[in-house]
């Protein structure tokens, strides 16, 4: 095996929620949950806002379960979520990745492969969350550009810098105030940012 090993979760004291109704088919999943450590709460048809602030992870009945059932924007689980499904059928299967799903076990649940899709719905979901939060944050640094360009030119011209001098300025101070370039030249335009003390050498960079 190569590459980067990524550690498995612990689970022991974890909080799954089971949306689906009581049946012979999902009390081995049940279980199986129990046996690996988490508490199980089985819940239908009504899923709260409070259970799922509560939970580590939810399964749903992906064959039963309808629009309007989980308490949070479509296609935008909080926490990863397992679909338990016989159904193969095209429209079914749409719904439910539609909904956002980290995994998927086949019904009727065996004791088997409950624990890798717990694994599994648990790394899907964090890659997600990191790919969603690196997104958001290059949407805000992309939207507050225009005020790194007002500061890059008011120090430009207040410091005769050229501005690739400018810019290495202000990323050493804003490094020296550990604070992003973009949270520091928001502050330096309305004047929260401090005196303007440039870096030690930085106007000897290409400056004057």
């Amino acid at each position: 095996m190569s590459g980067r090993r990524v550690p498995l979760p612990n689970f022991h004291g974890a909080r799954a929620v089971v949306l689906h109704r009581r049946s012979p088919q999902v009390e081995p999943l049940t279980r199986q949950l129990a046996r690996i450590g988490l508490e199980v709460t089985t819940v239908w048809p009504d899923l709260g806002a409070d259970q799922v602030a509560a939970a580590d992870v939810v399964f749903f009945d992906g064959d039963m379960c309808c629009d309007g059932q989980f308490p949070w924007p479509a296609g935008d689980p909080p926490v990863p979520l397992i679909a338990l499904a016989a159904s193969e059928a095209p429209g079914r299967l749409e719904w439910m990745l539609a909904q956002g799903i980290c995994a998927h076990l086949p019904k009727p649940v065996g004791t088997g492969g409950v624990f890798s899709a717990l694994v599994l719905a648990s790394h899907a979901f964090a890659q997600r969350r990191a790919l969603a939060d690196e997104a958001a944050d290059l949407r805000d640094r992309l939207r507050r550009r225009p005020q790194v360009a007002r500061a890059l030119m008011r120090l430009m011209a207040e410091e005769g810098l050229d501005q690739d001098a400018a810019y290495r300025a202000l990323r050493a101070a804003a490094m020296q105030q550990r604070r992003s370039i973009e949270d520091y030249c928001a502050a330096l335009l309305v004047g929260d940012g401090g005196a303007w003390e440039p870096a030690h050498g930085s106007q000897a960079e290409g400056g004057r």
